[in-house]
């Protein structure tokens, strides 16, 4: 199965210019995209982020530009959060105004963002992976690269695996002995993985390419489970050359 992620998510790849222009474009608060959201860190939590939405107020007939907080888990998919408008979603550090984002000569109303991204259109539910950019990547308030990609249960169910490889380099992963095999792209996410079956001990092995030959990296055996979905982290070990760490973040129905 291709993946239905955004060719684009390449993470390794420089900011994109609408990230990092010194002069950004006004945008309109437009409802552009009506979808829940779900957020997740690649690095450490972070326990409150702002952004922006168009919600009912009491006392007015039209939605409203309104602040509103979620969390961004490491160990975990937040809680959906229902988002409607503008393509460009933006969040902030500390709770922005109410109203407009910027004024009638183009200024920026409140405070700068620290993430943001273009949403895809077309989505019901997508998830957006808040990964930490370098020092020298961090330009005008920005902290993070966000991704968004597709996270419902259409894309990734109940059942399945989807792998982020983090890294610079290129993997082959076997799930359950060299029974399905796929490929680790360097910096980029899988393609959805479902072993299918029923709950049982699964053999999961990846393998490095050292001198034009197959080298072990990684072997764990994991409990699939058909009433579980996860997302797993491949990164570089610091302890260890040439070895990297595997973390799943799993989720489970109800």
């Amino acid at each position: 199965m291709k993946s239905n992620l955004l060719s684009l998510l390449l993470l390794a790849a420089p900011l994109s210019a609408q990230d990092t222009a010194a002069k950004e474009k006004p945008f309109p608060f437009a409802a552009e995209r009506s979808l829940k959201i779900v957020c997740l860190s690649a690095d450490s939590g972070i326990s409150t982020v702002w952004l922006r939405t168009l919600a009912k107020v009491e006392g007015r007939d039209e939605p409203a530009i309104t602040p509103v907080s979620t969390s961004v888990p490491f160990s975990m998919r937040s809680d959906p959060l229902p988002y409607v408008g503008p393509a460009k979603i933006e969040f902030f550090e500390t709770e922005p105004p109410a109203g407009p984002v910027f004024d009638d000569e183009g200024n920026r109303l409140g405070p700068l963002p620290f993430a943001s991204a273009i949403l895809p259109s077309g989505k019901r539910e997508l998830l957006l992976l808040f990964v930490p950019l370098s020092v020298d990547q961090q330009k005008d308030g920005l902290k993070y690269r966000l991704l968004p990609f597709d996270d419902s249960l259409d894309s990734v169910p109940w059942g399945s695996y989807r792998f982020i490889n983090f890294t610079n380099r290129s993997f082959v992963a076997y799930a359950g002995i060299k029974e399905q095999r796929f490929e680790l792209k360097p910096n980029r996410l899988s393609a959805t993985i479902a072993p299918g079956g029923a709950k049982r001990n699964l053999q999961w092995l990846i393998y490095g390419n050292a001198s034009g030959a197959e080298e072990l990296v990684f072997s764990s055996q994991w409990l699939h489970r058909p009433d579980y979905r996860s997302l797993i982290f491949v990164t570089e070990s610091t302890n260890q050359r040439g070895a990297i760490n595997v973390k799943g973040i799993d989720q489970w129905k109800d």
